[in-house]
């Protein structure tokens, strides 16, 4: 919310949208738990003791957000980006691989933020962890999306589906590209 805010301010500045800019970093900065280590998922709403590790909400998505105002030369949230970092780095491959809450949108994150905070450790661990998750797909002879619950589903789409994973094995092999959604 507030990156997306963020980046309309550079398009049209406005006081209203600078307001608006820091009340929203204000509440994403409220939805970290330190008990949980990461951002609370709100998908449920009776609960906050939830989290995921994945792009919609969770470590690799915040750190994405903390990690372009950094780009911008915005600091404020360098401490954030480090949580995120130390979060991502501490969580093991998942069961899914799909970029929205999977494997990729944590794969992603590392590769972006060894490139733009020039630590080659952490692009070191997202090729560790993609080569972990193209193995458990050649054992299994396929990567994981959705749980099998999920009957009328494409595997084809880019938030769940070979989609955002074909984005993530393009990544590795050429490390310019953009974040897929920022």
């Amino acid at each position: 919310m507030g990156l997306a805010l963020a980046s309309a301010n550079q398009l049209f500045p406005s006081n209203k949208l600078r307001s608006a800019i820091r009340n929203a970093f204000e509440l994403e900065r409220l939805m970290y738990s330190d008990t949980l280590g990461t951002w609370c998922d709100y998908c449920d709403i009776s609960s906050s003791a939830m989290a995921m590790n994945g792009l919609c909400s969770g470590a690799p998505g915040m750190g994405s957000v903390y990690l372009k105002l950094h780009a911008w030369g915005i600091s404020d949230f360098d401490d954030d980006l480090e949580k995120a970092i130390n979060k991502v780095i501490s969580t093991e491959i998942m069961p899914r691989d799909h970029y929205c809450c999977g494997n990729s949108a944590s794969i992603e994150f590392l590769f972006d933020a060894g490139r733009e905070l020039n630590r080659p450790e952490l692009s070191q661990d997202a090729l560790r962890r993609l080569k972990e998750v193209t193995v458990r797909k050649s054992a299994n002879g396929e990567f994981t999306f959705l749980p099998e619950r999920y009957e009328n589903y494409s595997p084809l789409g880019l938030l769940n589906g070979l989609s955002g994973v074909g984005h993530l094995l393009l990544k590795a092999d050429n490390s310019s590209l953009n974040c897929l959604l920022l």
